[in-house]
Order: structure tokens, then C-alpha cells, then sequence
């Protein structure tokens, strides 16, 4: 039981249950001595040898799952249909088309996804991060910091005004899946990943060319857009704050984007787009409501997450139209 009491953070360690489902009898007992080196016991099933109604009837506070070929969905989707409130982290390796696999698993309802290329680095944080958001106490980071080595965008060529947008990848997916499941994560999304969230929102809502700009010297415009989805040549910019709850955006803030858009006559319109909510002086300043909605909108924590999960929905209506 020594063993078993290094998990920093997490009480009652040993009553934790994992359960890591592989077909290969080689990553079975890496990820189980990783796992136990850092204090967790798991139990380990070689998915062709045990029935599912095994794997239910052990009820554990954590399943991983070692997704590497077509037939692997079948087996998350039952898992997911059958204890939906069990999370479910799975492991992938992102070669031979598995990336693609991995997507359909994140909007299918997983948790999260790891790297075994990273998996030294990044299992045990997200194992408590998943555990920590079950109930269990835990001072693990937030997947934010999970996902620091995947960008959740694809990037193309650079502009001008910084890098162009190609479409969104796997941590893009897990960041939004997890939003809509915690709305809380939204306040620890670190700035740049929030930046990168809006504009893979862009290119998921359809707007044909979307740029992010560099982290500093950009003039106040985050993101650039142009290309609406109805056809229309349009451009506009998007300035993104990344607050902490109650902590609001100011008019002189907003008049500042203004004071960017005004002169601006490449661009039609302007978003500020934050996590937290815009200052009581916001809606009463004459200067700013001369510009909404018109040439300015506003875009709070709320709408945000509105907005990404009216999106998803999109992408998951046209995948199966596809």
C-alpha cells in the first residue's frame, strides 16, 4: 500500500478505481507501472479477452482507452451509452488516420486524449485533472496546461498581419467539448489558447479565411476575419480578453477597439469577445452604442460558450450529412 500513497493531492488514493483498456499487452503494463509509480492502481483489461458487461460491473472512477484502429469507436461509443458519467480519456498515437478517429471519439462525449509520444508528461496531470472535476480533491492543472504541447489549430502560410488559419485540430475539440461540460473552464483558459479558440470558432462557423495574429504588435486586432459564411467579402476583427470572472471589460477598453476599427477601411466591423462580462458603463456610453450593432459587437462569457456550442453542433450535423 506504500505505493499507492504518492498520488500528491488525491485522498482516499487507493479507493480510486482506473480501468485502462488496450489490445496491446505492451502498453497494458507501461501505462499501469507510469500509473503506479505515481501512486494509482489500475486494472488492466486486453479489451478482445473481457466482455463489457465485466468492465461496467467494476464501476470505475476513470477509464482510459487505447483508441488505434476503425472498430475502436464501437467500443467507446457502448462505453459512453452505458456509464456516461464515468470520464474517458483515450490514447492515441495520431498516425495512420487515427487523428481522425480521435476526433470522431471527442465529439462522440470523451473527456480528453493524450499523446503516448507525450504520455510521461501529460497522462498523470490529466488523470487528476479528470478525477479533481469527478470530486476527488486534487491540485492538478486544468487541461489548458494538457494540451500546451498540441496547438488546437492547423496553421498555414503567413501573412501580413500574422498566420493563416487552415482548420482546427484534436485539442481544439477537447477544449470545447470540456468547456461545454464545465463552464467554469472557460475562466482557466490561459490568453493565447483562448485567442486560438475564438479563431478555430471562425473557421468552424465557415468564414473562409481567418488570421491570427502575432502574440504582440497586433495593433489590438487578435484575430482577422474575411469571407462570411453567406459570401460575403466582408472583413472583421476580433479583440479577445481572457479575464477572471468579475473582473469586466471597461468602456475605455471597448472605445479602444473603436479607436482601431474607425480608421480601419479594410474592416466592416468589430468584435470584443471576453470570458467574463462587460462593464454596467458599456451599455450606457453613447460613443459605444452609436457603433452597436452595427459595427460593433459584444461577445461575453456567456454568449462565448453559446456560440462554441452552437458550432459544434453545426460541424456534428454536417459529419453526418458528409
Amino acid at each position: 500500500m506504500d505505493e499507492l500513497s504518492r498520488a500528491d493531492g488525491i485522498e482516499d488514493v487507493d479507493n480510486v478505481r482506473i480501468l485502462h483498456i488496450s489490445s496491446n499487452p505492451i502498453v497494458l503494463k507501461e501505462v499501469g507501472s507510469l500509473l503506479l509509480s505515481s501512486g494509482f492502481l489500475s486494472y488492466a483489461v486486453q479489451r478482445d479477452d473481457v466482455p463489457m458487461e465485466q468492465i461496467i460491473l467494476l464501476k470505475p472512477d476513470l477509464i482510459l482507452f487505447d483508441i488505434d484502429y476503425p472498430s475502436s469507436l464501437s467500443i467507446v461509443e457502448e462505453i459512453l451509452s452505458r456509464e456516461p458519467n464515468i470520464p474517458l480519456i483515450i490514447i492515441s498515437s495520431l498516425q495512420k488516420g487515427n487523428e481522425l478517429l480521435t476526433v470522431k471519439a471527442l465529439k462522440m462525449g470523451v473527456s480528453i486524449y493524450v499523446q503516448p509520444k507525450a504520455i510521461q508528461d501529460t497522462l498523470i496531470r490529466a488523470v487528476k485533472s479528470m478525477l479533481s472535476l469527478q470530486g476527488w480533491e486534487n491540485d492538478a492543472p486544468s487541461i489548458s496546461v494538457l494540451t500546451e504541447e498540441s496547438e488546437p489549430l492547423l496553421i498555414g502560410d503567413e501573412t501580413d498581419e500574422g498566420l493563416l488559419v487552415k482548420n482546427v485540430s484534436i485539442p481544439w475539440f477537447a477544449l470545447s467539448k470540456e468547456l461545454r461540460r464545465n463552464p467554469e473552464f472557460l475562466f482557466k483558459i490561459p490568453w493565447r489558447r483562448l485567442e486560438e479558440l475564438v479563431a478555430g470558432a471562425y473557421v468552424g462557423d465557415g468564414w473562409a479565411r481567418v488570421v491570427l495574429t502575432p502574440r504582440s504588435g497586433d495593433k489590438g486586432r487578435d484575430v482577422i476575419v474575411s469571407g462570411s459564411p453567406g459570401g460575403d467579402t466582408i472583413q472583421i476583427v476580433d479583440q479577445v480578453k481572457a479575464y477572471a470572472k468579475g473582473n469586466n471589460v471597461s468602456a475605455d477598453e471597448v472605445r479602444a477597439l473603436i479607436g482601431v476599427l474607425h480608421p480601419d477601411n479594410n474592416s466592416s466591423k468589430g468584435f470584443v469577445t471576453t470570458t467574463s462580462s462587460f462593464a454596467p458603463g458599456v451599455y450606457s456610453d453613447k460613443i459605444i452604442q452609436s457603433f452597436v450593432p452595427n459595427r460593433l459587437e459584444l461577445i461575453d462569457g456567456e454568449k462565448l460558450r453559446a456560440c462554441l456550442s452552437k458550432i459544434n453542433r453545426k460541424k456534428k450535423g454536417n459529419e453526418g450529412r458528409s
